[in-house]
């Protein structure tokens, strides 16, 4: 494992991607490489434009000493239609766009299919039959579509 200690002292290290939530870009930057894409709204917006960025080589940060406090699907709830959909079709654009890493596309898309799996899943066990169905519609789109 890792030294924890070691870790902290050191003022940020490089990632691949950073939550919305905490993303702060330069706006020259942004403006340069258009912002975010419209089409991931909602989910994986941030990823993909962290992804864009370390194409053009640049470094993606992450602060150690910085907080950031933020409730995951606040506004429209975890097992809402709009949030099971987005997520998995989002991820399955995001695999076919980058192709993450070392996760082969069949990888990829087979960790969107189980996404697609534990939210059908977790909705029909908490009577959230919409949210069902979105998450299965939103695997559909995401193989069958681009963004």
């Amino acid at each position: 494992g890792s030294d924890i200690n070691r870790i902290s002292s050191e003022p940020y290290r490089e990632c691949d991607s950073i939550c919305g939530a905490g993303f702060m870009i330069s706006g020259e930057l942004f403006d340069s490489m258009s912002g975010f894409e419209e089409s991931f709204f909602y989910l994986y917006e941030e990823s993909d434009l962290s992804l864009r960025v370390k194409g053009r080589g640049f470094n993606v940060l992450t602060a150690f000493d910085s907080h950031v406090f933020h409730k995951e699907s606040a506004t429209v709830g975890e097992l809402s239609p709009m949030y099971t959909f987005h997520s998995v079709r989002n991820h399955c654009w995001f695999v076919k766009r980058h192709n993450v890493g070392k996760i082969s596309f069949a990888n990829g898309m087979i960790r969107s299919l189980r996404m697609a799996q534990f939210y059908f899943r977790k909705s029909i066990l908490n009577g959230k039959l919409s949210a069902a169905g979105s998450s299965l519609n939103g695997l559909l789109y995401g193989i069958f579509s681009s963004p």
